[in-house]
């Protein structure tokens, strides 16, 4: 992005989750990209950091005036830092010093955006409209299937459970699919609710379970235009769980903050996927396991997820 001061910055959009980051040079000792690990710490420009996502990735494309050539195939280590709603981005592209990018999350409606393509301009343009739910027909089988073009990027056929990678111009079976025990679910994928004033509709559900055996199910809704939702089933119980844009401090340890509330550590444990059917905005598969560390607060609850290369 250009500003009229002749700055550039440049905005992210991650599964509906935006940040506005600057380039910016620093005067701390940064770490080997080869030490970091997702809940690492960083001091930038005076300022605590924890580790949200550590990756070595490709660039697929590119488009428009850019500070730098790309092309497919164009590698990319990099780690992202949040503290609070602020947002650090450490890029190792081009060695062993990274670029520092410093910013934080944005909602777009802050960004007053103006003058934007219509609906059918986009539509005309890209082939589909990007953020609308959607029917794809399975590659597969044939079947249909509920995505968002641009926002979830990979199917697990309800028909015939290919799974299917959609990040493409064209949706590509990855894995024939398999003979699996089928798990009765209490939501079906593509119904439908209005949640908090918003039309949501079912994507994707996975039935998860921990180490010692307890399982529960959960479901990924979407509405155009805004982030993804969690609607959590567990025992006859249900919870609806959003990702944060502003996260909460940490000690590390037995409590989280987040504003003025105060979070207790109740549970940790290894979550595991047992089974999953739908779309999704990332590549989930059976056994996929990650560690979640819980906290309580009154009426209120907090969970951070980890993986190897992420902290949710």
């Amino acid at each position: 992005m250009l500003f009229d001061d002749g700055r550039t910055g440049w905005l992210s959009d991650a599964s509906g989750q935006y940040v506005m980051t600057f380039q910016m040079q620093v005067a701390e000792q940064l770490p080997a990209f080869e030490r970091l690990v997702p809940t690492a710490r960083v001091v930038v420009s005076g300022r605590a950091f924890a580790a949200s996502d550590v990756r070595t990735a490709k660039c697929m494309a590119g488009q428009g005036e850019l500070p730098f050539k790309v092309g497919a195939g164009y590698p990319i280590r990099v780690a992202d830092f949040r503290g609070a709603d602020a947002f650090v981005t450490l890029d190792y592209s081009d060695g062993p010093s990274p670029r520092v990018y410093q910013g934080r999350a944005v909602e777009l409606p802050e960004l007053k955006p103006q003058l934007l393509r219509d609906p059918q301009t986009i539509k005309d343009s890209a082939g589909h409209f990007r953020g609308k739910v959607s029917a794809l027909d399975c590659p597969s089988c044939g079947g249909a299937v509920k995505c968002v073009p641009g926002a979830t990027v990979h199917i697990i056929c309800p028909n015939c459970h290919a799974t299917v990678d959609t990040a493409g111009e064209v949706a590509t079976v990855l894995a024939a699919g398999h003979a699996a025990a089928r798990v009765s679910f209490t939501l079906t994928l593509g119904a439908e609710a209005t949640i908090a004033g918003s039309l949501y509709t079912v994507l994707g559900a996975m039935r998860r379970s921990d180490d010692d055996g307890s399982a529960w199910s959960e479901y990924l809704l979407y509405s155009p235009g805004k982030p993804f939702i969690w609607l959590v089933e567990s025992e006859g119980e249900w919870q609806r769980a959003g990702v944060l844009d502003r996260w909460p401090s940490w000690d590390g340890a037995g409590h989280a903050m987040t504003g003025n509330a105060r979070f207790d550590k109740s549970s940790d444990y290894i979550a595991k996927v047992d089974f999953a059917v739908g779309s999704f905005n990332w590549r989930v598969k059976v056994s996929d396991a990650v560690r979640v560390t819980e906290f309580e607060a009154p009426g209120k609850r907090l969970a951070a997820e980890v993986s190897r290369k992420e902290m949710t």
